[in-house]
């Protein structure tokens, strides 16, 4: 499966800029834009989730406590995991969620 970039429209996921870029069988692509400030609340879901970086800097608060990353750096939270972030300034980060 092939999906363009200008075939995956701008959405709201809690407040934050996203796109999804792919939905296989069993995995989930999306693109975040988050503004400096914006907050992704403490949550969990039933997948996987790993992350990486492609600019800025955020806070993340998951189990394992509180984190910075940025640029180049990457994450994974595993099933059912609580986890959220905080924008310390305008950040872009591509996400993979399991099925």
């Amino acid at each position: 499966m092939i999906k363009k970039f200008t075939d995956c429209p701008l959405e709201d996921y809690k407040g934050v800029a996203c796109r999804t870029l792919i939905n296989g069988k069993e995995i989930l692509g999306r693109i975040t834009y988050f503004k400096k400030l914006d907050k992704l609340h403490p949550h969990d879901h039933d997948c996987e989730q790993v992350g990486y970086v492609i600019s800025g800097k955020l806070k993340v608060l998951s189990d394992e406590g509180e984190f910075i990353i940025e640029k180049g750096d990457s994450y994974a939270f595993p099933r059912n995991s609580s986890h959220g972030f905080e924008a310390l300034e305008d950040s872009e980060v591509i996400d993979m969620f399991t099925a």
